[in-house]
C-alpha cells in the first residue's frame, strides 16, 4: 500500500482511523495544521506512539511538572538523546528515573491528548506513510475506539453532530456487538441515562432531536456512536443495511480483521454530508 494524504475537514479524522484500525494498518500517520505537527505510530490499527512539536505536550514537560524529574536531568536527558539520537522518554527509561508502569500511564494520557487536539481542527492535512509489520505491537497503545469515543465526546461542535445525524433521513441507529466490550467506557463519557438505554430498539435518525432531556447531548451521543462503530444506521424498512454490523472487537494489543470496508464506506458517506468548516 502507498501513502496516502488529504485534508482535514469534520470528521474526516473519525473516518481515516476507523479506516486503519478495520483493516489492521501498520504505519506512521502524520496530521499537521499550520506550524503544529503531530505523528502517531500504528501497529495493527492501535497508535502505539504519538509524539507532538508542541513544547507544552512533550514528556519532559509533564515529567518536570509532575515532579517525577528535576529541571536539571531535564537538561542532561536532552543532551545525552541528542548526542544518542534518541527520544526524550527511551533515556528516561534506561536511567530508572521514572517507574515503568508510571511513564506507560503518563505517555498514554499525553498520546491521548496530543491527538484529542486534532479531532478539534477544523482544517489541516494528514498523511499516513505504511510500513513492515515486525509482531505485535510492544508498547501500551491507545484503544481506537475508546479514542473515537472520546473524541466525539469532546471535540465534534454539536451543529456537526446534528448534521451529520440528520443526513441520514430514513435511517435508524442500532447498537453493534462492540457495545458489549466498550460499555465502561461509553458510559464513562457519556453517564446514564444515556442513548444505551434507549437503544433497547433501533432509533431512527428523526427521532434523536425530539427525545425527552438535553438535545445538544442527544444529538452528540448519536453521532458518537456511529463515529466510533458503538452504533451503525440501516434502513428503516431493512431492506438493505447502510453499514453492516462488526463483530465484537479484540483486544487492543493485536486486533483481528473485520468486516473489510463495511463501516468505513458508511463513514465515508457521512463525511460528504457533512460541509467543511
Amino acid at each position: 500500500m502507498s501513502a496516502t494524504s488529504g485534508r482535514i475537514e469534520p470528521l474526516m479524522l473519525f473516518k481515516v482511523f476507523r479506516s486503519m484500525l478495520e483493516r489492521q494498518l501498520n504505519g506512521v500517520l502524520t496530521v499537521q495544521r499550520g506550524q503544529v505537527i503531530k505523528k502517531a505510530r500504528f501497529a495493527f490499527g492501535q497508535a502505539v506512539q504519538v509524539a507532538s512539536n508542541r513544547p507544552e505536550e512533550s514528556t519532559a514537560r509533564a515529567l518536570v511538572d509532575e515532579g517525577l524529574i528535576s529541571s536539571t536531568e531535564q537538561v542532561e536527558i536532552d543532551a545525552a538523546r541528542r548526542a544518542d539520537k534518541r527520544s526524550f522518554e527511551a533515556v528516561v527509561r534506561e536511567r530508572g528515573l521514572v517507574a515503568p508502569d508510571r511513564l506507560d500511564a503518563i505517555e498514554r494520557r499525553l498520546g491521548r491528548r496530543r491527538l484529542l487536539e486534532a479531532f478539534a481542527w477544523p482544517d489541516g492535512t494528514y498523511t499516513f506513510a505504511p510500513t513492515r509489520a515486525s509482531g505485535g505491537p510492544k508498547q501500551p497503545s491507545l484503544d481506537t475506539v475508546e479514542l473515537l469515543i472520546e473524541a466525539a465526546a469532546r471535540c465534534v461542535p454539536t451543529p456537526i453532530c446534528e448534521r451529520f445525524i440528520t443526513g441520514y433521513p430514513g435511517q435508524r441507529i442500532r447498537l453493534t456487538d462492540w457495545m458489549s466490550t466498550y460499555t465502561a467506557a461509553y458510559d464513562a463519557r457519556f453517564p446514564p441515562p444515556n442513548l444505551r438505554g434507549v437503544l433497547e430498539r433501533p432509533l431512527p435518525t428523526a427521532d434523536v432531536g425530539t427525545l425527552p432531556g438535553d438535545r445538544a447531548r442527544n444529538l452528540r451521543e448519536a453521532a458518537a456512536l456511529v463515529l466510533s462503530g458503538l452504533g451503525t444506521l440501516e434502513r428503516i424498512d431493512g431492506a438493505r443495511a447502510a453499514a453492516a454490523q462488526p463483530p465484537t472487537p479484540p483486544p487492543p494489543s493485536r486486533p483481528r480483521s473485520q468486516a473489510p470496508g463495511a463501516v468505513e464506506g458508511a463513514t465515508r458517506r457521512a463525511v460528504r454530508s457533512v460541509p467543511p468548516g
